[in-house]
């Protein structure tokens, strides 16, 4: 057998050591590569989907909550008597689609005549609400 000297030991001590560091290395990166490749895949989705509306973390909460109190209202709501003249107009609360014409009251002057020279105490202007 051939007898290692002090200075050899030290060098192949330095070469375990970077062979260790080495496979450690190499070791997160083999431990790392599902996840990359699960975060490529995900972002390929999600740029798949375009702009969309991103929806607030509890919307899916709210949401069920909305639709049990239409639920249980519902009952309620069949036993009242329909007046489809009363339910086509619109209310102070009611969302219009964008784009929908809106009548807006136009104020006439101080003498009582608005705008165009007309003698009407006030008038509806249709506009685009956007």
């Amino acid at each position: 057998m051939t007898a290692i000297t002090s200075g050899s030991s030290g060098v192949v001590r330095g070469r375990i050591r970077a062979a260790r560091g080495e496979q450690g290395r190499l070791k997160r990166i083999r431990s790392a590569i599902p996840i990359v490749a699960r975060r490529r895949r995900l972002t390929q989705e999600r740029d798949a989907l375009g702009d969309v509306i991103r929806l607030r973390d509890d919307f899916g909460d709210e949401f069920r909550r909305a639709q049990d109190q239409l639920r249980l209202a519902e009952p309620t709501l069949a036993e009242q008597p329909f007046d489809a003249v009363l339910d086509q107009r619109f209310r102070a609360g009611d969302d219009l689609p964008r784009g929908q014409q809106v009548a807006r009251r136009v104020e006439a002057d101080a003498d009582g005549r608005d705008a165009a020279g007309r003698g009407s105490r006030c008038m509806l202007q249709h506009t685009q609400e956007v």
